[in-house]
């Protein structure tokens, strides 16, 4: 457990209170850590798309693909 300090927008705070979500952790920290991974799952996400989006625009990428497309074109075409 790594402990940090950190500053937030009252209005966060008000936003927090207003619509319950304090009552639905057992504490501050457990709110924090659930927001803060699903965060990051978000970010992971937006990258693995980045990096396909790029992929699909890689020349190497392009001709491997069609490479494999073209060795197995006849075993493809056998069903």
């Amino acid at each position: 457990m790594i402990r940090k300090t950190v500053s937030l927008d009252e209005n966060i705070l008000f936003d927090l209170e207003r619509c319950g979500a304090l009552e639905r952790f057992s504490n501050f920290s457990e709110l924090v850590s659930i927001a803060l991974r699903e965060k990051i799952e978000k970010i992971e996400e937006e990258n693995y798309r980045a990096q396909i989006a790029a992929a699909a625009k890689d020349p190497m990428v392009l001709e491997d693909i069609r490479s494999v497309e073209e060795d197995f074109r006849y075993a493809d075409s056998e069903w």
